[in-house]
């Protein structure tokens, strides 16, 4: 069956995170005058870029679903001292963190880091470039309580 979109005058993507790239470029040729609205509750490096440097608009929803705790997101320069408090205070809690990394070739450097500064925590480490399985498995052992802390970066 084929699907017309003649008439369509929005597109609403939810879980933005699961397309990359190209997929992302196809949307964008299906009309020219298509409104498209994605949505993610994790931040996506590229698309925070692009809303930074105004060639996308952003906007915040920051009243969490009932029962759930509200996501805090902290955009800012690279402090070692702020990052290992704010990863502390999460742990305290017994909460988890996803930590971005912008280049999938600097994750495992990063998890070396983080890993040495709080050995005793599992991280998990997703990425674009993995297997879906692979990537799922990451996602679920986070979802489970596995893994405390995900380096990652979903392009």
């Amino acid at each position: 069956m084929q699907v017309s979109y003649d008439h369509a005058a929005l597109l609403v993507v939810d879980e933005e995170q699961r397309f990359g790239v190209k997929q992302k470029q196809k949307i964008a040729t299906l009309k020219a005058d298509l409104d498209v609205l994605t949505m993610s509750a994790t931040p996506i490096p590229r698309t925070l870029h692009m809303a930074m440097n105004g060639f996308r608009n952003c906007s915040r929803i920051t009243t969490a679903p009932p029962g759930r705790l509200p996501i805090t997101t902290y955009l800012g320069t690279m402090d070692d001292n702020l990052l290992k408090e704010s990863v502390q205070r999460e742990l305290d809690r017994n909460g988890q963190m996803f930590y971005v990394v912008p280049r999938v070739d600097k994750i495992e450097e990063h998890k070396q880091w983080l890993q040495n500064m709080f050995p005793d925590i599992c991280i998990g480490i997703g990425h674009g470039n993995l297997k879906p399985s692979q990537l799922e498995k990451v996602m679920e052992d986070m979802s489970d309580g596995n893994s405390r802390l995900s380096s990652i970066r979903i392009h």
